[in-house]
C-alpha cells in the first residue's frame, strides 16, 4: 500500500513539473536558463536605477526589471526580453535585427550619447528601436516594435545613454586565432 502512494505522488509531482514547464513555455517560449542566470545587477546608488549586465551589453533600467534570455535566434542574433512589470521588451542583438530604416511607419534617426539610433512609430502606436552597428558593436541591437517600448520609450533611451557593448566571445575567440 505504501509503495502505491510513493508512485501516485511521484506521477503527481511529476505531472504538475510538465504542466509547469508548459506554462512557462507557452507564456515565455524558449528560455536560456544558464544566460537567463548568468545574468548580473548591479545597483547604482541613490537611485531608482540599476544596471543589467549580460553576456553581451549592459543597460542601466528601473530597479524593477530583469532580464531573460531567449537564447540564440535561427540567424544567430542574441535574443531575450526586459521585464517591466507592465510588459515584455523584446530585442535582439544581432546582424538580422530589424534596422527600421524603411519600416511601414514614421522613423526618426536620433543621437543618444554616442550612437546614432533609429526609432520607427506605426499606425497603431507601437514603437521600434534600432542601435544599427557602430562603435565597438558587432552587430544591429533592436528592441522589437511593441506597445511596451513605446510605453518606456524615455526610460529606454536614458538606458541607451548609458548602454555598453562587450566584445562578442566567438568574434574574439576568431581574432585571437
Amino acid at each position: 500500500m505504501k509503495i502505491k502512494k510513493i508512485i501516485i505522488y511521484t506521477l503527481i509531482f511529476t505531472l504538475a513539473i510538465i504542466v509547469g514547464y508548459f506554462i512557462v513555455l507557452i507564456n515565455y517560449g524558449t528560455i536560456d536558463i544558464k544566460e537567463t542566470f548568468e545574468t548580473k545587477y548591479h545597483k547604482i546608488e541613490n537611485t531608482s536605477d540599476k544596471i543589467i549586465e549580460t553576456k553581451y551589453f549592459k543597460i542601466r533600467t528601473p530597479k524593477t526589471w530583469t532580464h531573460i534570455s531567449n537564447g540564440y535566434s535561427n540567424e544567430g542574433g542574441s535574443v531575450g526580453r526586459l521585464m517591466t512589470g507592465n510588459g515584455h521588451i523584446h530585442y535582439e542583438y544581432g546582424h538580422f535585427a530589424p534596422v527600421y530604416n524603411d519600416y511601414d511607419g514614421v522613423t526618426t534617426k536620433k543621437t543618444v550619447n554616442r550612437f546614432q539610433i533609429n526609432i520607427t512609430k506605426d499606425k497603431i502606436n507601437q514603437t521600434g528601436i534600432c542601435i544599427p552597428t557602430q562603435n565597438e558593436m558587432t552587430s544591429h541591437f533592436s528592441f522589437y516594435m511593441d506597445k511596451t517600448v513605446t510605453n518606456n520609450l524615455e526610460i529606454l533611451l536614458n538606458g541607451i545613454k548609458k548602454i555598453e557593448f562587450k566584445k562578442d566571445p566567438w568574434r574574439q575567440l576568431s581574432e585571437d586565432n
